[in-house]
């Protein structure tokens, strides 16, 4: 009885472990935008098209690249392609705050900054807590 118990914990634990996707850290995050800044110095076409890209090597676990014209808020790169054209400014959480104006004040040259939120993860509609590290490289602001 005692095998049989054991085998029914370890088939429910991993059961639940392979359930639930691995998510990306802070570090992690900070290093992808570390990627996407040099991306954008070098070529900034060819780095929307990778950001939007399902393949473009900017998507890691729930991590992506998203990115608006720091100028107009206008979204130029998102893992949701609905939010292509969106301005930015607009994005409301489920409580009405405008966190997208948030995220475009904290773009500025030459820095990064944090900014909390309620967002729902790629392929879910459900709210959940989220930091994104924010900069602006010439007239994109970008964050993961």
């Amino acid at each position: 009885m005692r095998t049989i118990c054991t085998a029914i914990a370890l088939f429910a634990l991993t059961t639940i472990a392979v359930a639930q996707p691995a998510l990306g850290t802070g570090p992690q995050a900070r290093a992808m935008l570390e990627r996407a800044i040099v991306a954008l110095k070098a070529n900034r076409t060819t780095a929307i098209a990778h950001f939007n890209d399902t393949k473009g090597g900017f998507r890691d676990r729930d991590l992506y690249v998203a990115c608006f014209d720091a100028r107009s808020g206008l979204v130029s790169a998102h893992v949701d392609p609905k939010q292509l054209g969106v301005d930015v400014r607009t994005l409301k959480q489920p409580d009405g705050k405008l966190f997208g104006k948030a995220l475009f004040n904290a773009a500025k040259v030459g820095s990064v900054t944090t900014v909390d939120y309620e967002y729902p993860r790629p392929g879910d509609a459900a709210h959940i807590a989220k930091q994104s590290y924010v900069t602006q490289v010439g007239n994109d602001a970008c964050l993961v």
